[in-house]
């Protein structure tokens, strides 16, 4: 019960600062710099999963910060844990590239 409180506690509407076109991950350092490397068999490089997984994750983020949502429909939209929406929310906000807006309890 405690863990659902916190949840509920926390949840949070957002909004993109950058709701039209690409918000340029890349340039935030937030997107590989490196491309063409992903699940190619013929590459060397050594894919680090865990930041793919993230850029998933800041995509979905993105996508559905329409000022609407709140990050438990995003959770459940998406099929990524509460609590990864809300890492990648701290990222983005401290990248201001997106506004939240605490819901009442």
């Amino acid at each position: 019960y405690q863990h659902a409180i916190e949840i509920l506690d926390s949840n949070e509407q957002i909004k993109s600062k950058a709701p039209f076109g690409e918000p340029q991950l890349s340039s935030r350092e937030l997107y590989p710099t490196i491309g063409g490397a992903i699940n190619q068999k013929s590459s060397s490089f050594k894919i680090d999963y865990q930041e793919v997984e993230n850029i998933d994750l800041l995509t979905w983020v993105m996508f559905l910060a329409d000022g609407d949502m709140d990050l438990i429909s995003i959770a459940e939209r998406s099929g990524h844990r509460f609590r990864d929406i809300k890492e990648m929310v701290a990222i983005l906000r401290s990248q201001d590239l997106i506004e939240t807006n605490q819901l009442p309890n």
